[in-house]
């Protein structure tokens, strides 16, 4: 539970850096912004194609000082931005940059520090920007990727296009990469047409032989992928999709000669190596492929994939996630795997796990890992100071008084088992946002028997801080205002129009509609009820 009230702390100045024209990647030189007075500030700029960037409120050409203490960026990695919208900021260190497309007209940027967001005001294509016109942008035909040069397609009603006998030649990589646009650049590195663009939700999505993939919506820039080849390609815009049918080419199918499977050390002997003779599978009479390990020591859930010719990237075969072994109770098990390359999707693997003995009672030791401004030494599994206590219920808890947070503060950590990260326990890295600047109080509550995210709970409650269950308004009293005010930010999202810590009335650790319900029937009833 985050307990904050989202406050404006006044700065002196905001900037903006990022590519040209915010200064060409120079924490010690972004372009300053207009100062509104009213806790917003603003710029405009011509832009012309994409650019990267984020806010800061303050410069400094050290990197190591802008990050944690300046940057406002996404939450993780980098994200795509629109004209028109508002969108959330944090200042959460280097984690990745916004990245904006503009058509060569002027954009004002409004950064909103009360409520940690900003605008871009200006330009906007239609929403569906079809000029008659789809060409095939990529590894097509020669095209290469050359944005004034795609290929055009065949059209009777501007809905379905098509290309025959397309050539999709390899990028180097083992397959081709295309995309579609309805408006073409003015030379070989105009790229400023991302509204016209449409492609694939994921960048690198694989488009098999015969099976329809779905187009992502316009202004999408993610690219298909396919094994070389010829091709006829169909798009179908009213349907959304793409289907890609092969007629030839000088590329033939990868002949698999082996299969091999891959994963995490402790239990595959190389982590996470393709190449690893050692774990090359079996191929028996019925063209089944097995894998065997005997006497292993298991006590959580595991992850491995099968790779053909010792590649993870050969054509995505035979597919592109992990699997999940899930192991139900400690012990010793044999572990069998086997693959099935004739079968489809989760048909295609199998992995019995066959309990052979029990390990002696292992008490385990439950350690948090994470920033190291909260736990004193950063990402370090080894470190007993951060060891968790369990209780007579068989929950682990860390409590850490005192710890100094900034508004927008990311807490990450990871819960790790005997001081080392043990196969994919108990599940990926966990991330929780201070809204208000102060010094808290974090407890961390682990149930190594819950299921996923219910194994965790995190509740940061700040010093001194007085609590008053219900006061959603932060009146001092509890009333029908207060239903309001929670009703109001659930809609709108907007923690300035609550205390949060108050309007958890229900006591679960976050806000939500059950909130409201409890509040009601205290209201109704005068007792809460937990």
């Amino acid at each position: 539970m985050l307990i904050a009230l989202v406050g404006f702390n006044a700065n002196a100045a905001m900037y903006i850096v990022g590519s040209n024209p915010f200064g060409n990647w120079n924490p010690g030189n972004g372009v300053e912004m207009t100062d509104n007075g009213d806790g917003t500030y603003s710029y405009t700029a011509t832009i012309t194609g994409t650019v990267y960037f984020v806010f800061g409120d303050g410069l400094n050409s050290d990197w190591g000082v802008f990050n944690p203490d300046h940057r406002y960026g996404p939450a993780a990695g980098d994200e795509n931005v629109a004209a028109g919208e508002w969108v959330a900021t944090q200042k959460a260190g280097d984690h990745g940059s916004y990245i904006f497309t503009g058509s060569g007209d002027d954009y004002t940027f409004t950064f909103d520090e009360i409520n940690s967001q900003f605008k871009i005001e200006g330009y906007v294509e239609p929403i569906n920007p079809l000029t008659g016109h789809l060409y095939a942008l990529g590894q097509v035909n020669g095209n290469n990727w050359n944005p004034s040069a795609g290929i055009e397609m065949n059209t009777t009603d501007e809905n379905i296009f098509t290309l025959t006998e397309a050539e999709i030649t390899d990028s180097g990589e083992g397959f081709g990469f295309f995309s579609f646009t309805s408006k073409l650049g003015e030379n070989a590195d105009d790229w400023g047409f991302q509204p016209y663009r449409r492609g694939a939700a994921v960048d690198g999505t694989l488009v098999e032989d015969s099976v329809a993939a779905e187009l992502a919506n316009w202004g999408s820039t993610g690219a298909f992928k396919v094994v070389p080849g010829i091709y006829d390609i169909e798009v179908n815009l009213s349907e959304n999709t793409v289907l890609l049918t092969r007629k030839g080419g000088d590329v033939p199918p990868v002949e698999i000669t082996v299969y091999t499977v891959a994963g995490p050390d402790i239990i595959f002997g190389s982590d996470w190596d393709p190449t690893d003779e050692a774990n090359d599978m079996v191929k028996g009479a019925d063209g089944i492929y097995t894998w065997t390990k005997e006497e292993v020591a298991l006590y959580g859930n595991f992850e491995f994939k099968v790779a053909g010719n010792h590649n993870f990237n050969v054509y995505e075969w035979p597919l592109g996630n992990n699997w999940i072994a899930k192991v139900n109770e400690e012990g010793i098990y044999t572990i069998d795997i086997t693959f099935d390359p004739e079968a489809e999707g989760d048909d295609r693997i199998t992995c019995t796990l066959t309990k052979t003995g029990d390990v002696e009672h292992i008490d385990h030791t439950y350690t948090v890992a994470g920033t190291e401004n909260v736990f004193g030494s950063n990402w370090s599994p080894s470190d007993e100071a951060n060891d968790m206590v369990k209780g007579a219920d068989g929950i682990y808890t860390l409590s850490k008084d005192g710890v100094e947070l900034a508004a927008q503060e990311e807490v990450q950590f990871r819960i790790v088992q005997d001081h080392a990260w043990t196969y994919a326990w108990p599940v990926g890295n966990w991330r929780y946002t201070c809204e208000e600047a102060g010094t808290y109080n974090i407890v961390i509550t682990f149930d190594p028997t819950a299921i996923d995210e219910e194994k965790i709970t995190f509740t940061a409650t700040l010093a001194g801080g007085n609590v008053l269950r219900g006061d959603a308004d932060g009146s001092g009293d509890v009333k029908i205002a207060d239903v309001t005010a929670l009703i109001n930010y659930l809609l709108s999202g907007d923690a300035s129009l609550v205390n949060v810590q108050n309007a958890d009335c229900d006591q679960s650790g976050d806000v939500k509609i059950a909130d409201v319900t409890a509040l009601i029937n205290y209201l109704l009833s005068g007792v809460w009820v937990d």
